[in-house]
């Protein structure tokens, strides 16, 4: 079974029980970055123990190097 969920606003399907860190990497998310659940943010060390719910909305922030 599947649950929809948004990252950076755009809709994406999981299967239900999927981790945080499962859906961005489904996304295609690189490390290093930081995530935001619902506007809160999850520390790394929360990433793979975080359940996702239907509806959920993900916001993955990398950083941008440059100089």
């Amino acid at each position: 079974m599947n649950i929809t969920i948004h990252i950076n606003d755009q809709p994406m399907d999981i299967k239900t029980g999927s981790s945080l860190l499962d859906a961005v990497m489904a996304f295609g998310a690189t490390p290093p970055f930081a995530l935001l659940l619902n506007q809160n943010f999850v520390p790394a060390s929360e990433h793979a123990n975080t359940a996702v719910q239907e509806n959920d909305r993900i916001e993955v922030i990398s950083a941008i190097q440059g100089g």
